[in-house]
């Protein structure tokens, strides 16, 4: 009797102590036939409660990256079927015509198609681009002036732009930094302000120190501004502040996205507010700054 009552007792203690695996054993089938919604109940012993609300974080985890999966494959498709389709259109009108087409009519097709092509391209890169922050930006962070940083970016913008680019402030001294890339934040952070401000209109770039040995550097225009409630998704991919407003004018909505990926790839923060002008500022962070008097 007493060898009975001992394997009894074993049994139900071994039935205890396995049920929180079988719960997971079983939850892990589901995610394995692609039910990412299942959670595990954190019930029992103290490490089962913790291992399923690691397991459930997992979860939502996956669930949260499948979903930016699905939303940036679809935009992407948005994005390129949107200059395909104005191609398709315009050799289609070119070739109903092709008896009566003038020189005139052809070199205008051909500016089109080009146009959309070079859409197209950019497109095609600045999506290459956010794959490649995606497994590791491959930077070479060097010492750098901040002042290099701002006049690299800022060289060569004007002309073209309607619009006045002016360096407010830069303090002397260098931060760890890959000059090619954060050059590429600064002018991505100007043709945003430049697709948000109207023709004559003043963008103001400055820099300045920051807390904890950092350095800010900063965007500031004198548009519409950027709502509360944008600020921050104005750093997903594809997102636009205005959905209606033309892609020809507005861009794929990458640009953002892109600066976010390699200023965190440094280590730094970047974020929307107002600014001084009535218009958006967008500032970004980078840490390890020294002044040259250090």
């Amino acid at each position: 009797m007493a060898l009975v009552a001992a394997l009894a007792a074993g049994v139900l203690v071994a039935g205890r102590s396995t049920r929180p695996m079988r719960r997971m054993a079983t939850a892990a089938s589901a995610v394995d036939a692609g039910d990412l919604s299942t959670r595990m109940s954190p019930e029992g012993p103290v490490e089962a409660r913790r291992l399923a609300e690691s397991f459930n974080h997992m979860l939502d985890r996956l669930e949260e990256a499948f979903a930016r999966q699905r939303a940036f494959t679809s935009d992407a498709s948005h994005e390129l079927r949107t200059p395909l389709t104005s191609i398709r259109g315009q050799i289609e009108v070119l070739s109903r015509s092709r008896h009566k087409a003038s020189p005139e009519e052809v070199a205008a097709t051909a500016a089109v198609v080009t146009r959309e092509v070079d859409r197209m391209k950019r497109l095609v890169d600045d999506m290459l681009l956010l794959a490649q922050l995606d497994e590791g930006l491959a930077h070479d962070p060097r010492p750098t002036p901040v002042e290099d940083l701002l006049a690299d970016a800022v060289s060569g913008l004007s002309g073209g732009l309607d619009r006045e680019i002016e360096v407010r402030s830069a303090p002397r001294g260098t931060v760890p930094a890959d000059r090619d890339r954060i050059t590429q934040v600064i002018r991505n952070l100007i043709r945003n302000s430049v697709e948000h401000t109207a023709p004559g209109g003043a963008i103001n770039v400055a820099a300045s120190p920051g807390v904890n040995g950092a350095v800010e550097i900063s965007v500031s225009d004198d548009g519409r501004g950027i709502p509360m409630a944008d600020r921050e998704r104005i750093f997903v991919r594809f997102h636009r502040v205005e959905r209606a407003r033309d892609r020809q004018s507005g861009g794929a909505g990458l640009g953002l996205a892109i600066a976010r990926a390699i200023v965190e790839a440094h280590g730094g923060r970047i974020w929307a507010d107002d600014a001084p002008e009535g218009g958006a500022r967008i500032t970004f962070r980078l840490p390890g700054y020294r002044p040259d008097d250090a």
